[in-house]
């Protein structure tokens, strides 16, 4: 599909690897691939034990510099509803749209597929001018960056790095923040209702949000349709033994703002022309208040005709749920006095499932700054240790990247932007993270940019990249090389 569109042996790498599945943990096929690439091409890799893979090249040039260049292996994993796609086996189905590249019902995988077919094809040509490399292939950056923790940094000898895994052409990135998971697994009593055939079942569902990446996208004030869904049922606290909830489900990943979730709930048939009635007048408020940026935002009531057993939440779990669920921050929280515009802390509430009396929640919170990313998981798991009997733990913790004042890649690379365009390049910092912060602890004396072309909705099945800007980005990247 890809053969004829430049640069070529890119875009046939990005379609080849775009056949192997490679969601977060589950990486091993295409670790192997790139070390059966190496080996094909008489490259020096060491593969280890957590699947990471690095690769080196011999200069082309007379510099006595060694650089590496550095793309994750692995995916977000996020489908539109009801698109049968399993990504444990199989492979990201491609389409051009004009100068987008997307996929059918899926996330495109550009992110960080595209650095990796950027890498591929350097290490592949004979042609391209470069001092000592080293690409790196690191695995999980996606779930918790395990892969760039677990790397051995005394098997680098490069002082420079290029991470490929930023998403807009011509802005060089040079900070991001940190982070951390924070994973709830709720102990949730349930209770059998022996009057079941006077309730009517009934499932909310709240979809059409435009959900994206739980940092870059944070401030945009885009709806979680976890909380847009609480929000609605705390209104029916009220109905006490005329209404349960016996299922909740929302969000597939914790690094994806939620576009979807539901409820499946039972309403006492005597009062249903009462909660009709208020579901119609709430349903009206929560739209009207999304109104702005969340314009294909829709909650459905279907009722369900399947007349199956099931066992409900009690009322004290459900509302305490409920409550904890609409206390847990989630999205902007503090803004940076240091840059105008920038999110200096954030969370994301991404991930809500029940399983049998169990109810996970899953939660990103991000900073700039320790004591602020500290704080945000202190009151997160404040409020769930005091209401609700919970298992609570943190974990995946990454650390924030710090601007560099002196830099020699960053100066490369704005007199490389600048001798393409004509134009200087954007020096910028991210609300995101960035495996580039990992390089910088384990190797402080590393020097690093993160760059890449435009990428749209990464995270969402509505991810896209430009073909045009891939080209762009192409010539900027082999330009820096070339000037090391």
């Amino acid at each position: 599909m890809l053969e004829n569109i430049e640069p070529n042996r890119v875009m046939y790498y990005f379609e080849e690897i775009s056949k192997i599945p490679r969601g977060s943990g589950n990486e091993k096929a295409i670790s192997d691939y790139v070390a059966n690439f190496a080996r094909e091409h008489g490259l020096l890799y060491i593969q280890d034990e957590v699947n990471n893979v690095i690769v080196k090249k011999n200069r082309t040039n007379e510099s006595s510099e060694t650089i590496i260049i550095q793309a994750h292996m692995d995916m977000v994993c996020e489908k539109t509803k009801g698109v049968e796609h399993d990504f444990q086996k199989d492979g990201i189905k491609l389409k051009i749209d004009g100068d987008f590249i997307k996929a059918e019902g899926t996330t495109l995988g550009a992110d960080d597929g595209i650095g990796v077919a950027y890498n591929l094809a350097i290490l592949e040509s004979n042609e391209i001018k470069h001092p000592n490399l080293e690409a790196v292939f690191t695995v999980d950056e996606e779930e918790g960056m395990t892969g760039a923790n677990g790397l051995d940094m005394s098997k680098l000898s490069g002082s420079m790095l290029i991470n490929i895994d930023s998403e807009e052409e011509g802005i060089i990135t040079v900070g991001c923040a940190g982070g951390a998971r924070i994973n709830i697994n709720i102990t949730a009593d349930k209770t059998n209702l022996e009057n079941i055939q006077d309730f009517q079942r009934y499932e909310i569902l709240v979809k059409g949000l435009h959900g994206g990446h739980s940092g870059i996208d944070i401030d945009k004030n885009r709806g979680n349709a976890i909380r847009i869904l609480v929000e609605l049922l705390k209104n029916f606290e009220e109905f006490e033994e005329d209404m349960y909830i016996y299922s909740l489900e929302g969000g597939m990943k914790v690094n994806a703002i939620p576009r979807e979730a539901s409820a499946k709930i039972l309403v006492n048939t005597k009062i249903l022309m009462k909660f009709l009635g208020l579901y119609n007048s709430y349903e009206s408020e929560i739209l009207k208040k999304y109104i702005d940026n969340e314009s294909e935002l829709k909650i459905e009531l279907n009722k369900i005709s399947v007349d199956e057993a099931c066992d409900v939440y009690t009322k004290e779990t459900s509302d305490k749920i409920i409550n904890v669920i609409n206390n847990i921050i989630d999205g902007v929280y503090t803004m940076s006095s240091d840059v105008e515009g920038l999110v200096e802390s954030s969370s994301n509430l991404g991930v809500l499932k029940c399983e049998e009396n169990k109810i996970e929640l899953s939660i990103l919170p991000r900073s700039s700054k320790v004591e602020k990313l500290e704080e945000i998981i202190k009151q997160i798991t404040s409020i769930m240790s005091e209401q609700i009997d919970a298992k609570i733990e943190v974990t995946s913790r990454y650390p924030a990247w710090d601007y560099e004042v002196n830099s020699k890649i960053r100066d490369v690379a704005v007199q490389s932007y600048k001798e393409l365009t004509g134009v200087e390049p954007i020096i910028n910092i991210i609300h995101a993270g960035l495996e580039c912060a990992v390089f910088k602890q384990n190797n402080g004396k590393i020097d690093v940019i993160s760059i890449g072309p435009n990428l749209y909705d990464p995270h969402t099945p509505n991810e896209r990249i430009s073909i045009s800007s891939t080209q762009k980005t192409w010539n900027y990247l082999l330009k820096i090389i070339e000037k090391i």
